[in-house]
């Protein structure tokens, strides 16, 4: 034990010597290492993970295990390379949430970091999570005390939430709302959220339609401004939407959100007109009504009816009709007349209650007007014995038909089925019931078609529109076949404006070869008019057509064909008609992205305004001819900021290469994610267009990532090594008992690789555990195997290890036994367990000269005595035993007297030899064969008791030899009797 004791102490004295050195070595310029020994654990808990603002706690531990080569704290020191607090560093990842509360010459101080402590005082100041890491670094200090080298060895971390503290305050038209009032926001309420964030982790807000946080889309709250803790927003629109009020880093945690749902009146808008040019109107007594298309032959359409709702399909609206035969209300907000009447239509805030019925938190109502129209075709000549059907937007049930001449026209009074039956002209009543839609909102309840019947001549139209270029067909409508010649046209051009008749040729006529056709193109820009006329047996009948000569859209485009503009911004592009200066110049502007840009234009120009990154086109449209024309839209979102993949790389040069990725935020579309990369020493590393970083000798440098927009900049450091070539163990193949240790010890090449740091592994730690050092102890028989791998390379190398079970106990068949000399007999020796590997025994006898022992357990007796005889384990040296006592045997035995003569009361004292005379038992037994003559006790007396022969025979107890004594009993005579 005391050369232990020296050895260690040479040891230390040796490690203080080294550190010296290492001092000393520091000053020459030489680089130090850690010792390979060294290896600590950090664990870090925390008893409270909540801290309020202004709460200080010290709650948060570190604690260390290990082995620290180079903490030496003096010659022979129980605290020699334990970890040492000292050692310990602490930062925060946000030291705007929670700073360390520190003491120095000058006082007591908030910081960023704290050293040497292991339960850090921190207090908490604004919402958020952070991260408090600790990290052990082994240190060597220099003669005065400074640090000459530190290592990191190893580090933990835990959270920390400041919870989020939320005023909400609301205000209309300047005067702060009421919780009550709270419960219906109006158009143009401002609310004001204010937070206890900081500008590292600062208030964010989001929508269920919108989680962007800039809240341009969702439609009922828009984002006024914002700053580190503190929101602006704004009520532009009806309906209901959950707000979400959160930390940057609190997606997630409770204590770092806030929930609110926003409910905001809904109301149909007066007097602003839909796509379709409809509005809603009010009654004298304040009804709203909104009348759908009055126009006759026009079906109804989805129409959406003005409101305060801007995005119904996502705004939480609710909408209703009460009466879906007379009109329909979609999901999307949009209604569509279904027969003439009206209906009640309802859009709000609300919900079913369990019986199916509607409650409201706020709603409004319109009564739509479904007018009473024709639909179909228009007809107003028609030929003897046509037929027609006409329709209506009336229900067939409320409508009733009539004819003001039968001769000329008859209807079905039911269904409105129209025959020609003569010449002449009448005029076809539609007459539905009289109700509200004629009363009250004055819309008409009857309807008429005036119908001309010809019987002889006609033409097919009466006015017609013809494209410049364009030619269209004008029919004569005869009864019978008349010749070419009866048939005759002649052509007018109408005065313009101003009273001027135009003299240039606006049409050209081509008449059939049957006379019954006429084509008409359009020439020129103008209104003629076409005057047909037919000679029928001297009777002139003539008909005339107006022609409306318009220039035709050919071709249209956008000036310019592609726009880029910034988020927030607006563009103005024009529209380009070819030929210039069309009849018709209507145009429709839509976007194929509203989320992205809008558009808003008429017939010369149109402005784009860009509400979100992305790419979308704008489409004009002209109403005369459908012309298409198409601008390619851009919107830019500026980049805030760009991140990599990984901020520091440890490789060796055996990689290569590393490929580094680049995330440019925002995220989304409208984003210039164009970057270049450049390396700041390219004799190390070199990177290309993609990011790809190529090793080209061991050594440090910085690869550099810049966005194009912005000028946004990420780095990563990189540290390429020397690499690891071989790894060799010093033993490979070796057997150990239970309990037993063996140090295993890594030769890393070459000596030069930058990290020489190695993990060892057992395949099975139920038969061997080997820890951070190499140091491996049995704990369970069987096989394994202990990896020793590389950290840099993965290198491996394997020890094989097989662990023997042991002999715990020897137990022997019997532990005491007596024999007599020269008696053989065998001890049995077991072994346990019974999956011991080696259960060999010896046996040995401690004294020989009175029994011998063979090495199969076989004893022999040869002299009187008592030894013991041992049985030993030759794997553990466990040995059992067992007493043997030898005991002298008896060979024969003699009587003092073999013959006696005794008178009846006398006593005999037989007295026994045994043979030989060392024999160890000599105890006899006595016993006579007449009992009645003579008797014999346990000292082999004997008493005549009467007259008469016997024998007593004697025994010994040990081989039951025997020797006899007869015994003659004499009696006196007593009496003699006489006959």
């Amino acid at each position: 034990m005391s050369g232990i004791k020296k050895f260690r102490r040479l040891r230390v004295q040796w490690k203080i010597l080294l550190s010296v050195l290492v001092a000393l070595g520091a000053f020459s310029g030489y680089m130090v290492f850690a010792n390979a020994d060294s290896s600590v654990t950090v664990t870090v808990k925390s008893y409270k993970t909540i801290l309020n603002p202004g709460e200080d706690s010290n709650d948060v531990v570190a604690d260390m295990t290990g082995r620290d080569e180079n903490n030496i704290v003096g010659q022979d020191s129980p605290d020699n390379y334990k970890p040492t607090e000292r050692n310990l560093k602490w930062t925060v990842s946000d030291s705007n949430v929670v700073k360390f509360i520190v003491s120095d010459s000058a006082g007591v101080k908030p910081a960023d970091t704290a050293d040497g402590v292991k339960s850090p005082l921190i207090r908490a100041y604004k919402a958020g999570k952070a991260t408090l890491t600790a990290t052990y670094y082994t240190k060597i200090y220099g003669p005065d005390g400074s640090i000459t080298y530190q290592q990191a060895l190893g580090s933990d971390s835990v959270d920390v939430i400041v919870p989020l503290s939320v005023k909400f305050k609301a205000t209309r038209n300047g005067v702060e709302l009421t919780d009550e009032q709270k419960n219906e926001y109006h158009v143009g309420d401002i609310i004001e959220i204010s937070s206890n964030t900081c500008e590292t982790n600062k208030l964010f807000v989001e929508t269920d339609n919108d989680k962007t946080g800039n809240l341009l889309k969702d439609g009922i709250v828009e984002k006024v401004s914002s700053d580190a803790s503190k929101v602006t927003l704004k009520i532009v629109g009806g309906g209901k939407t959950n707000l979400t009020v959160r930390t940057a880093d609190g997606d997630g945690i409770s204590q770092l959100t806030a929930k609110y749902s926003i409910v905001s009146k809904v109301e149909y808008t007066e007097g602003k007109a839909n796509e379709q040019g409809n509005s809603v109107q009010k009654l004298a007594d304040g009804t709203k009504y909104f009348v759908l298309s009055t126009k006759d032959f026009e079906e109804f359409t989805d129409e959406q009816i003005p409101s305060n709702v801007k995005y119904p399909a996502t705004s939480g609206v609710t909408y209703i009709s009460d009466n879906t035969d007379i009109m329909t209300y979609k999901k999307d907000g949009s209604v569509k007349g279904i027969y003439a009447g009206v209906a009640k239509a309802y859009a709000g805030v609300g919900a079913l209650d369990m019986n199916g019925n509607m409650t409201w938190a706020n709603h409004d109502e319109v009564n739509v007007i479904v007018p009473f129209k024709k639909l179909g075709k228009d007809v107003s000549n028609m030929n003897v014995g046509d037929t027609i059907q006409l329709k209506t937007t009336a229900n067939p049930t409320e409508i009733t038909w009539s004819t003001t001449d039968n001769s000329v026209v008859q209807v079905d009074q039911t269904t409105g089925l129209v025959t020609a039956t003569g010449a002449g002209h009448a005029t076809i009543i539609a007459q539905r019931v009289e109700d509200e839609l004629s009363t009250v909102y004055k819309q008409k309840n009857q309807i008429t078609y005036d119908i001309t019947v010809i019987d002889g001549f006609g033409i097919s139209l009466t006015s017609m529109s013809v494209n410049i270029g364009e030619t269209k067909t004008l029919e004569a409508l005869v009864t019978n076949s008349p010749d070419k010649k009866d048939i005759t046209y002649t052509v007018t051009n109408q005065p313009d404006a101003a009273g001027v008749v135009p003299t240039d040729t606006l049409i050209e006529v081509k008449q059939s070869d049957d006379g019954k056709s006429f084509d008409i193109k359009g020439v020129a820009p103008g209104i003629a008019h076409v005057t047909v006329s037919q000679n029928i047996n001297g009777v002139i009948k003539k008909a005339t057509c107006v022609v409306y000569i318009t220039t035709p859209v050919g071709e249209i485009s956008i000036n310019p064909s592609s726009v880029q503009i910034d988020r927030g911004s607006s563009e103005t592009v024009q529209v380009i008609f070819n030929p210039a200066g069309p009849t018709n110049n209507k145009v429709l502007w839509s976007s194929s992205n509203p989320d992205i840009a809008t558009v808003e234009g008429d017939s010369y120009t149109a402005t784009i305004n860009g509400i979100s990154g992305g790419s979308t086109t704008i489409t004009v449209i002209s109403e005369d001819g459908l012309k298409v024309a198409t601008c390619e839209v851009y919107v830019r979102e500026p980049v805030t900021g760009i991140q990599l993949n990984e901020t520091t790389v440890r490789a060796s040069m055996a990689l290569g290469q590393y490929q580094l990725v680049a995330t440019i935020l925002p995220s989304g579309e409208g984003v210039n994610r164009n970057v270049t990369w450049t390396s700041s020493d390219t004799s190390v590393a070199t990177v290309d267009d993609n990011g790809l970083v190529k090793f080209v000798k061991p050594g440090y440098c910085t690869i550099v990532c810049k966005t194009t927009d912005g000028a946004f900049i990420a780095t990563c450091n990189f540290i390429i090594n020397i690499p690891v070539e071989t790894i060799k163990l010093d033993y490979t193949d070796e057997i150990m008992s239970i309990g037993g240790r063996l140090r295993i010890t890594a030769e890393v090449l070459p000596v030069t690789a930058s990290d020489r740091t190695v993990l060892w592994e057992s395949s099975n730690t139920n038969v061997c555990i080997v820890d951070s050092n190499g140091l491996v102890e049995a704990v369970g028989t069987g096989s394994c195997t202990i990896l020793c791998k590389s950290l840099d390379g993965n290198f491996t190398a394997m020890c094989n290890i097989y662990v023997k079970q042991p002999v715990t106990q020897v137990v022997l068949n019997t532990t005491d036994i007596t024999v007599r000399q020269g008696q053989v007999f065998w001890l049995n020796a077991t072994c346990l367990p019974e999956n011991a590997d080696n259960k060999i025994v010896t046996w040995e006898s401690r004294d020989e000269k009175v029994c011998k022992v063979e090495s199969d357990g076989k004893v022999t007796a040869v002299g009187a005595g008592t030894t013991s005889i041992i049985a030993t384990n030759v794997d553990t040296g466990l040995t059992a035993f067992c007493v043997v006592t030898v005991t002298q045997p008896v060979t024969g035995i003699k009587l003092n007297s073999d013959y006696q003569q005794l008178w009846v009361g006398a006593k005999y004292a037989i007295i026994p030899t045994v043979e030989p005379y060392d024999a160890e038992n000599k105890n006899v037994t006595y016993m006579s064969s007449d009992p009645e003559v003579a008797s014999v006790d346990e000292n082999g007396v004997v008493t005549a008791l009467k007259g008469g022969s016997c024998v007593i025979e004697v025994t010994t107890e040990v081989n039951k030899l025997t020797a006899a004594c007869t015994i003659d009993v004499k009696e006196y005579v007593s009496t003699i009797e006489l006959s």
